[in-house]
């Protein structure tokens, strides 16, 4: 049985993907999703079991520069933790192992405040580059674009407010800042759709769009993006 199992695919493709390793998930075994979304740890619960599921959010930039070479263009750094809080063995074990790999880790005693704050680069960046088929800083660096990137992200901030997660108004401005001062970042969005693949719109975008409605909070921005990507999305 395997001591750890890594979940890297498409939030689309989490639950489909449980056969492939649910053979080597053992009493001991520990799933770490790596993967963008605020759902899948609970997803994963449901099938494996809470106590064997940790959280874990990636901040990297890089793609494919010919098969078998990936280029690492900007960031490269990961941070994990139990869903429920605080900061256990197991964590420490596996971050021990990540950084003496030469993979950057820290564990977070609270990892889902930390997911939720990735979703807020992800709803202003990854729809709106792969829309105009462009990169994050080139959205980041001109007024009308930083805009529409900082409402959408503004939208996500006040429905996770509402959802009891406590992220800061000025997350907006600290990830615009952070773009425009790192490298070239291609969103994962924009990767997809460059190469005639389903785009993680659901996960982003119609994430912030279908929660507002829930909670009673506008998400305009979001909501655009999200049909433009649908209408995308149709044939693939």
């Amino acid at each position: 049985m395997a001591d750890y199992a890594l979940v890297c695919v498409k939030s689309y493709d989490t639950t489909s993907t449980f056969d492939l390793y649910k053979s080597a998930v053992g009493r001991g075994t520990v799933i770490l999703s790596l993967q963008n979304g605020v759902d899948n740890e609970q997803i994963i619960s449901s099938e494996f079991g809470r106590e064997k599921v940790m959280g874990g959010v990636a901040f990297i930039g890089s793609r494919v520069k010919e098969p078998g070479v990936i280029l690492h263009t900007a960031f490269g750094h990961i941070t994990i933790g139990d869903p429920g809080g605080g900061v256990s063995e197991r964590a420490l074990e596996l971050c021990q192992i990540f950084n003496g790999s030469g993979v950057k880790c820290h564990v977070s005693g609270d990892i889902k405040q930390d997911l939720w704050g990735k979703m807020v680069w992800n709803t202003g960046f990854n729809a709106i580059c792969a829309i105009l088929d462009c990169e994050a800083k080139a959205v980041a660096s001109y007024e009308g674009t930083r805009q529409i990137v900082r409402s959408a992200m503004s939208e996500w901030i006040e429905v996770a407010r509402s959802s009891g997660v406590d992220l800061a108004e000025s997350l907006a401005d600290k990830n615009i800042e952070i773009t425009l001062k790192g490298g070239e970042v291609i969103p994962s969005m924009l990767h997809d759709r460059r190469r005639g693949k389903k785009m993680e719109i659901e996960t982003f975008n119609g994430k912030a769009a279908k929660l507002g409605a829930k909670l009673g909070i506008d998400t305009p921005v979001n909501l655009t993006l999200a049909e433009i990507v649908r209408f995308f999305n149709r044939n693939l």
